[in-house]
């Protein structure tokens, strides 16, 4: 089957949604819960939701189209990112965030 872009849009957008206001929620834990999403609803009806690739990272699954689906977002304000700088510069957390205009 063929990757969705449009169900991985939705299933993205529900995740930020829904993850929006809780801290520590950045990039590995969105990709590491559209993993958990796309198997579990597999194991319980044989087929994926997104139909998405996910790559095998020493932080855990990482899905293939993240990164162009992420961007496609930000360029039509479905989603905004916030960087905050923790630990005194050692490292940036990416937070994303739902946009006021995409509501889903």
């Amino acid at each position: 089957m063929e990757f969705d872009k449009e169900k991985f849009k939705t299933v993205l957008s529900y995740i930020i949604n829904r993850c929006e206001n809780k801290k520590n929620v950045g990039k590995t834990v969105i990709c590491k819960l559209l993993y958990f999403s796309d198997f579990n609803y597999y194991e319980k009806y044989e087929t994926s939701i997104t139909n998405e690739t996910y790559i095998k990272y020493e932080r855990g699954p990482y899905p293939q189209h993240i990164d162009e689906i992420v961007d496609e977002m930000i360029n039509d304000n479905s989603i905004i990112i916030e960087k905050n700088l923790i630990l005194e510069l050692l490292f940036t957390n990416t937070t994303y965030k739902k946009s006021q205009i995409y509501l889903p």
